[in-house]
């Protein structure tokens, strides 16, 4: 017989982190383009990408919990 792993989900303070991050991302991006930072505004898409991912990325692996 196979096993079977317990569901998880990400728990409610692992959506509070994501939303976190990503709206400390999009502050970042408003923050970069209000102060006309020329040097950075070519990254800032990848900026954004690299937040996306870690609202997404951080909490799958650090706030995880079993659904029963």
């Amino acid at each position: 017989m196979a096993e079977t792993k317990p569901q998880t989900e990400v728990s409610v303070t692992g959506r509070l982190v994501s939303m976190s991050i990503l709206g400390s991302t999009v502050v970042f991006i408003i923050f970069l383009e209000n102060l006309r930072v020329t040097a950075w505004l070519p990254y800032a898409l990848y900026i954004l990408a690299g937040g996306v991912a870690l609202a997404v990325l951080v909490p799958m692996l650090f706030f995880r919990r079993p659904v029963q």
